[in-house]
């Protein structure tokens, strides 16, 4: 059996599994595996699952016809009727990943715990990580709830484990490494995490590396376990040795390497890979100052919700960098990131209120909201705010002491108007 994978930023690891024991492609010119597709496909309509099953995956690797993923699962489903195991999960993987049918949850679950009871260990990994944290369906009839269990997860994880699947190994390591509802084993985390990496799975790679870094291991001597998994598409290993390159931290310094593979996690979805190819390329580090590249990316964080790229977006706006100023459009983001928690958008939306930006008018009472809620994340320009507020009782009922309290912690954290003010009241 060969079992080919990759990694997503979803919780559920992705395995793709075919039997080629029937025909093989990989050694044949393209007219000879045209040929056997041919043959394939009339051995195929017979409805022998084997031949199904192969012919599914010559549609979805393109071996000797065209890729063609929505005829890959109508041949893989025709081989799952039969129960074969292989199709099983794949039909499992296909309503998962939207694969040549459009994505069903709650399919994928159900063919994946029909495949987990035919013996397929990575429907057994699959199921085990659904039931880890919980999962929330739509369909049709409104949203179906799959209750955590994390008893039921560690149970087939160590099943798993046993019958020597290396994922299993790592995701029970980082459960033992990290204490996640069981009592913390850092020794046994580590030897399933060694042993996981032993057996070639390239995210326990990158996970040995940085637990080993963080440990006190200097980098030289894990870097080639971080290359190896960036290698395989480990996407948190992009970053890290992006970094590596960056600094030449355990490698000599290639700043060429280091946005590259900047550039690898950030496509994948890496908010902080997207934050820092975007700072940069606002600032002008390592990459070119280029204004149009750095709200690509703050926008690419932003679609997840990240509040520091909403926050920057806001500003864009506010200020007019890379289009017309634009205040309501720089509300709407500032507003999004302030709820998100974010105390500098937090500030800036109480300066729109207390500025009457908004509505033209000055809105104390939601100003105060919000230079609160910034003050309490020790904003120090927040905390001046309140410090006048309660001096001149403006939006609050007047407090002398609050109000010094406040210029007092704005002083502290900096704020320059702040200790002018506070130096002022000292001499009179």
């Amino acid at each position: 059996m060969k079992a080919i994978y990759h990694f997503s930023t979803k919780i559920i690891k992705i395995w793709i599994i075919s039997f080629l024991a029937t025909f093989c492609f990989h050694s044949t010119g393209y007219d000879q595996a045209a040929e056997h597709v041919k043959k394939l496909r009339e051995l195929a309509t017979s409805g022998e699952p084997e031949f199904c099953l192969e012919l599914g995956n010559a549609y979805y690797y393109g071996r000797g016809i065209d890729k063609d993923v929505y005829s890959a699962f109508q041949w893989y489903f025709e081989s799952a009727k039969s129960n074969n195991p292989a199709a099983l999960f794949n039909v499992a993987l296909c309503y998962d990943e939207g694969i040549g049918i459009e994505e069903n949850k709650i399919e994928a679950l159900r063919w994946y715990k029909k495949a987990a009871d035919a013996g397929v260990l990575p429907a057994k990994f699959n199921l085990a990580m659904y039931y880890k944290d919980g999962a929330k369906f739509s369909s049709d009839s409104g949203d179906v709830f799959l209750e955590k269990d994390f008893q039921k997860s560690l149970k087939i994880l160590k099943e798993c484990s046993n019958s020597g699947f290396p994922p299993a190994d790592r995701e029970l390591a980082k459960m033992y490494l990290n204490g996640n509802n069981l009592k913390q084993d850092k020794i046994l985390g580590l030897k399933l995490l060694e042993s996981s990496a032993n057996k070639k799975d390239p995210e326990a790679l990158y996970l040995l590396a940085k637990y080993k870094i963080e440990t006190g291991v200097e980098v030289g001597m894990v870097f080639p376990m971080i290359e190896k998994a960036a290698e395989s598409n480990v996407v948190d290993a992009f970053e890290l040795i992006g970094a590596c390159y960056e600094i030449g931290r355990g490698t000599p310094q290639n700043k060429d390497r280091a946005v590259q593979y900047y550039k690898k996690a950030a496509e994948a979805g890496v908010v902080s890979a997207q934050l820092r190819l975007a700072d940069y390329s606002l600032n002008g580090i390592i990459i070119k100052h280029d204004i149009w590249q750095a709200i690509y990316w703050y926008k690419k964080a932003a679609a997840q919700n990240d509040p520091y790229a909403l926050f920057m977006l806001g500003t864009f706006a506010d200020q007019g960098i890379g289009e017309n100023i634009n205040k309501k459009k720089a509300l709407k983001f500032f507003i999004k990131s302030a709820q998100l928690g974010f105390a500098r958008a937090q500030y800036n939306l109480a300066e729109y209120y207390s500025q009457g930006i908004i509505s033209e008018k000055e809105n104390a009472g939601l100003a105060y909201y919000w230079y609160r809620k910034a003050a309490l994340q020790n904003d120090p320009k927040a905390q001046k705010e309140m410090g006048f507020y309660y001096l001149t009782g403006h939006g609050v009922d007047q407090n002398y002491t609050y109000g010094l309290n406040w210029l007092n912690l704005s002083e502290k954290n900096g704020d320059p108007e702040a200790k002018s003010f506070m130096d002022e009241i000292q001499m009179n």
